[in-house]
């Protein structure tokens, strides 16, 4: 393959490297076939991808296991071809609040995931209608104001803590389009992410 940069719209590149020693759990990857399903991949990589590259940002206890983790994850998925989202377990023996408490605690490290107020109340075993009232009696605003607030928050410390590029900055705190970003982060902070990393140090 080739991949030709565009100076008016530049590219940026992630690239994953692994050890020698995490592919020897792995026999089955010289069979992966050279054409993946695109389809099934989409949705996962992305999502460990960030979820990787949030480890490593805020290098919290633990860090380098939990990337190692996700590094073989990453692997088994394309292995596989296919790789879902871990869910919340709707255990029946929690209540609707409960559920949702936990759920809100999560949020914390899971804002960038690629869902909807649907998918997540499906996922809880909670109608639309509830999910959204006891989200909002729990997080005292609503679903969607609390992430893209989450993602933004996320998005400022990046800003200032390192040179990645903002489209890089938005890829990793959920958004999959940059002028979806650009509005999102004008509305929570004021002004764009480039005023906002020139007034903060970067």
């Amino acid at each position: 393959h080739g991949l030709q940069d565009d100076i008016k719209s530049p590219l940026s590149i992630y690239a994953v490297n692994f050890a020698p020693h995490f592919l020897n759990s792995l026999p089955t990857l010289g069979e992966i076939p050279l054409r993946l399903r695109r389809e099934a991949l989409k949705e996962a990589m992305p999502e460990l991808l960030r979820r990787l590259l949030l480890e490593q940002t805020l290098q919290k206890t633990g860090f380098e296991a939990m990337m190692s983790g996700l590094g073989l994850q990453m692997l088994v998925t394309i292995t596989r071809n296919t790789q879902s989202p871990s869910p919340i377990p709707a255990d029946r023996n929690l209540d609707a609040l409960a559920r949702v408490h936990t759920y809100r605690a999560e949020l914390e490290r899971t804002f960038y995931r690629s869902e909807t107020v649907d998918s997540v109340a499906a996922r809880l075993g909670i109608s639309r209608r509830k999910f959204t009232d006891l989200f909002r009696q729990v997080s005292g605003d609503s679903w969607l104001v609390t992430v893209r607030q989450l993602r933004i928050q996320h998005a400022q410390k990046l800003l200032c803590e390192s040179n990645r590029t903002v489209l890089a900055i938005a890829f990793e705190c959920g958004f999959e389009e940059l002028s979806s970003f650009y509005r999102a982060f004008k509305s929570e902070s004021g002004c764009t992410p480039d005023v906002w990393r020139k007034s903060n140090g970067k």
